[in-house]
């Protein structure tokens, strides 16, 4: 499902906002967190989470799982016209105006040679990057991902007693996954476009940026060279500030205005085999 970030709903106050706003940055967040960390009562929390759901802003949550997880080749495209979804989709980020950035999953050379071939009048950039190695990755790990698949909200103890294993041993593989950025948990929500912005920022200089748009971070990509974030904020205000440091650490810096994004479930036929690919 396409999200849109511009919908208005009539009726979504500053706590929503803040809600939806820690949401982006980590979708399995728990209400109790939230409320400690805004210092906003816990039962307010609660009631506008509820809320949300009940008009239907926030529909869900979504699981984004890294392709390299899979031992699948990762390819970013930025592309100058929309293209069609396409099963082996994992990741799309629209611009209001501007390149539509594509997250796909490759199981083979030709099957990349195939989507650059069939896209290559409205591709304007393409990055490869360098295959993990995933002997860390165990079958503990897989298992989870398939409960994750399910509820990506699960709380660790929910996981641990349909795996039959202790709390503990979940929430450390969780942490790992989250580590190494083999998965993510995105809300499936429509927000008022003019308090949330997200924004994409391309950068030859990764780590000196990264720093600044750690509390802001929805999603990544980065090595050595290039770096690519999706962020949120909650404003004007908030954004300027990043935005001038950010140019001052690269002038270079790419700034893109996302208007819609969605995250692709390609990997069900891997969970569906019991296997990883």
């Amino acid at each position: 499902m396409l999200i849109t970030l511009q919908s208005i709903f009539l009726g979504v106050n500053d706590t929503d906002r803040r809600i939806l706003l820690y949401l982006f940055r980590d979708g399995r967040i728990s209400l109790h967190r939230i409320s400690k960390v805004t210092r906003i009562d816990y039962s307010t929390i609660k009631y506008r989470f509820k809320y949300l759901r009940e008009r239907g802003i926030l529909r869900g949550f979504q699981l984004y799982v890294n392709p390299a997880f899979f031992g699948l080749r990762r390819v970013f495209l930025l592309s100058s016209e929309s293209i069609p979804r396409l099963a082996n989709m994992a990741l799309e980020f629209r611009c209001i105006e501007g390149p539509t950035l594509y997250e796909f999953a490759c199981g083979s050379k030709q099957e990349l040679n195939d989507l650059c071939s069939k896209y290559q009048n409205t591709i304007l950039e393409c990055w490869l990057p360098s295959r993990i190695h995933s002997e860390k990755i165990s079958r503990f790990d897989y298992e989870i991902i398939k409960a994750l698949n399910s509820d990506p909200r699960a709380p660790n103890p929910v996981i641990a007693k349909v795996l039959k294993v202790p709390t503990k041993q979940v929430k450390k593989h969780i942490e790992f996954l989250y580590s190494n950025n083999y998965i993510r948990v995105f809300p499936d929500t429509q927000i008022d476009g003019s308090s949330l912005l997200m924004f994409t920022l391309i950068s030859m200089r990764p780590l000196h940026v990264r720093s600044l748009l750690l509390n802001n971070l929805v999603w990544e990509y980065r090595d050595k060279k290039k770096g690519v974030f999706v962020c949120c904020f909650d404003g004007l205000q908030s954004l300027t500030g990043i935005l001038h440091q950010s140019k001052e650490l690269d002038p270079s810096i790419r700034v893109l205005v996302k208007s819609r994004y969605a995250v692709y479930d390609y990997y069900n036929n891997s969970l569906t085999a019991g296997r990883s690919v």
